[in-house]
């Protein structure tokens, strides 16, 4: 059973639905909510053991992803010493995995991937599969920013069989997506625009607004790449299903818009 599933069986209604909240608005891109419903979540006393050992974690990478490096430190001292405490297998390697993330977006990749490799074992020990597949995605990231991408590709199907077999539909996507990314720096131009695809249709599927959108940003890119400007114009005006024409939307398109105006010497558009 994946360990979100046991923490759901296990809480109360409220509890899930705050567990709900929280992750719909990290996927939204909200972090100050959903870190403030952890808190919450942590703070409850009706709060199960394992989900307040989650909620630490979730925590600290909510922090991470919001670019609060010090915040999130600061939590996974405290998630570590939690996993400790109560003796859990599960929750250490967890928390070794974000331990592992900080480290990577620091610049530490030795590190990283050894804490990573350190997390993948304890995982395997104790077939926390939800976690292998998360890690061997982590360790793909490792490899592209080496430029190992073979090796790279390899650790991304991985876990791309390991999400599958959980029918974890939203982390199938993102491996997907950086799957797509790796094909096309290798030039296989046919199975990255494959990989986006599939990508894409997951992100709608799951409702993710903020990946959607960056995949389509890669397609367009794609298309840029290989003189498809037709098509990359046509995509650059057709946003994500959920996505509304924001600052950010705007500007990631007119800076693609304005490469294809310079491909066709089109100056009086791309300036």
């Amino acid at each position: 059973m994946k360990p979100t599933v046991k923490i759901r069986a296990a809480e109360s209604p409220e509890v899930i639905a705050d567990i709900d909240r929280a992750k719909d608005a990290e996927r939204k891109g909200r972090w100050a909510e959903a870190c403030a419903v952890y808190e919450e979540l942590i703070r409850n006393p009706l709060t199960q053991t394992d989900t307040r050992l989650a909620a630490l974690r979730w925590l600290a990478r909510a922090y991470l992803d919001s670019g609060n490096r010090a915040a999130a430190m600061d939590v996974l001292e405290a998630a570590t010493a939690a996993a400790e405490q109560y003796e859990s297998l599960p929750a250490i390697a967890q928390v070794l995995n974000v331990i592992a993330i900080v480290y990577q977006t620091g610049g530490d990749l030795d590190g990283a991937t050894a804490l990573y490799e350190a997390a993948r074992e304890r995982a395997n020990a104790t077939d926390e599969r939800e976690l292998v597949a998360m890690i061997d995605q982590n360790l793909g990231t490792i490899w592209t920013i080496r430029g190992e991408l073979r090796t790279a590709l390899d650790a991304y199907q991985r876990s791309l069989a390991g999400y599958r077999a959980l029918s974890m539909k939203n982390r199938e996507a993102q491996v997907l997506n950086n799957i797509g990314l790796a094909y096309a720096d290798l030039g296989e131009l046919d199975a990255a625009e494959a990989a986006y695809k599939d990508a894409a249709s997951g992100f709608a599927e799951t409702e993710d607004q903020q990946n959607e959108f960056t995949v389509l940003l890669n397609q367009i890119q794609l298309c840029t790449s290989t003189r498809r400007f037709d098509e990359a114009t046509a995509r650059s005006e057709r946003p994500p299903s959920s996505q509304t024409r924001d600052a950010p939307w705007c500007g990631e398109v007119y800076r693609h818009l304005g490469v294809i105006a310079r491909e066709q010497t089109q100056y009086d558009r791309a300036a």
